[in-house]
């Protein structure tokens, strides 16, 4: 597989739950479907835009659907969003700085690849991909309308004290699960990468604490 593809694709797989029950010493396996959400049916607020909507996941969703995050520490708690929260972040989500924000994460990402031994990539073969990438990216990010999707926010503290808030931007393609209808009632699962007949989900990251933007927190 292409070295770029590979790095620009992200694989979220949904695997069925897998529980096990010890019965008079024996394993009693049930798979559950997939999709399953065991918190109650929750309701996100909404905030109606020009071109799309925002939906506001709020603390109690946040702490329930990420408690492992809080339970480990990597999250200190969940946080409510206000609707000036939302405009203040909403207004930096310009194609713009959503380009440039993509532009930094790869510029990264090969940096990355070329400090690494010389075993692990063909230096050579990589440089001309990177020369590629770079004139398909500019071709491409002219038509991008990633700006103008339906978003779901939502926000944490993280170990660190930093309020972050992610955005997940959604292109819903074909929608066979029929996410669009459950938009404001749980996170879209991310089919990035697969078939756009799928939803098609890219997340930005503002950390509220230090005003930046990014694709990634790698490097943010």
């Amino acid at each position: 597989m292409n070295k770029i593809k590979f790095l620009l694709t992200i694989f979220v797989f949904t695997n069925s739950y897998l529980f096990a029950q010890s019965v008079n010493d024996s394993i009693t396996y049930v798979n559950l479907p997939e999709f399953v959400f065991v918190h109650k049916l929750y309701k996100a607020d909404s905030i109606k835009f020009n071109e799309y909507k925002a939906y506001v996941f709020q603390k109690e969703y946040v702490e329930t659907h990420f408690r492992s995050e809080i339970e480990s520490g990597r999250w200190l708690s969940g946080i409510d969003l206000d609707t000036l929260t939302i405009k203040r972040i909403d207004s930096v989500l310009t194609k713009e700085n959503i380009i440039t924000e993509y532009r930094k994460f790869m510029q990264f990402r090969f940096r990355e690849m070329f400090e690494k031994d010389s075993t692990q990539y063909d230096i050579k073969a990589l440089r001309r991909e990177e020369k590629d990438y770079w004139k398909e990216f500019d071709e491409k990010s002219k038509e991008w309308t990633i700006h103008k999707r339906d978003r779901q926010y939502y926000g944490y503290v993280n170990a660190e004290g930093d309020t972050i808030v992610m955005i997940d931007l959604i292109e819903f393609g074909d929608d066979p699960y029929n996410s669009k209808a459950k938009v404001n009632q749980s996170l879209v699962p991310a089919f990035t990468g697969l078939n756009h007949s799928y939803p098609y989900v890219d997340t930005m990251r503002y950390n509220l604490t230090t005003n930046k933007l990014s694709v990634n927190a790698e490097y943010n």
